[in-house]
This record gives C-alpha cells, sequence and structure tokens, in this order.
C-alpha cells in the first residue's frame, strides 16, 4: 500500500481504502500532533518500534553465519538507521556499519541547490 492507495481514496472516497489503510488513517485522526506544523500522525512511536524490531530480527536471521556490511545512506537515514543497528539481536560476527552520502549529478539542478 503506498502513496498510490492514499490519492485514490482521496479521490473516489474511503471505502476504496484497503482495511490496513484505513485502520492506519483512522489512528492517525485520533492520535495528538507532536507539533503544530505537523497535520496528522499516520504511524505512532509504538508502531514504528514495532515494525524496526521485526526488520532487526530478520536481518539477524537473514545474516546469521555471514558477515553482513550494513549500508544508511546520509542524511535522511541517521535516527532509523541507529535504531535499525541497535535492534539486530544476535549481531552477526564480523557485521560493518558504515554510511554513504549520496549527491545529486555535478552541475544538475535539484530542489535542494537550484
Amino acid at each position: 500500500e503506498g502513496d498510490g492507495e492514499a490519492a485514490c481514496a482521496l479521490q473516489t472516497g474511503p471505502e476504496s481504502l484497503s482495511p490496513s489503510l484505513s485502520a492506519s488513517l483512522a489512528r492517525a485522526h485520533a492520535m495528538p500532533s507532536p507539533h503544530k506544523d505537523v497535520a496528522n500522525v499516520l504511524y505512532g512511536e509504538d508502531e514504528i518500534a514495532a515494525r524496526v524490531g521485526a526488520l532487526a530480527k530478520r536481518i539477524a536471521a537473514d545474516f546469521a553465519g555471514k558477515r553482513p556490511l550494513i549500508l544508511g545512506v546520509l542524511k535522511g537515514c541517521f535516527m532509523f538507521f541507529s535504531d535499525l543497528c541497535r535492534a539486530v539481536d544476535p549481531v552477526p560476527d564480523g557485521c560493518e556499519v558504515h554510511f554513504v552520502r549520496a549527491s545529486s549529478y555535478e552541475g544538475k539542478t535539484t530542489e535542494s541547490n537550484q
């Protein structure tokens, strides 16, 4: 379920949403906004922590007995990535954590450097 489903619902009405997206949107309207500039909260802290924990558990299982390189793309990943790396348990032997910074091609215009 991606943004396309939510966009479709805006045009056709909430009855066109999948049950899980409908439930998420219903929760979002029930959650208080953490900041005056935030209109809706789609996923609460507990939901995010549970999903990060599930991803970490899968990484630990999939890479047991291997030497994984867990690579985070800066700058946007830092908080999520640190939570994910801390949750991987057991940490596979020889596991490495690195960061890479990506940028657009030199001389090209992006939204951030217009």
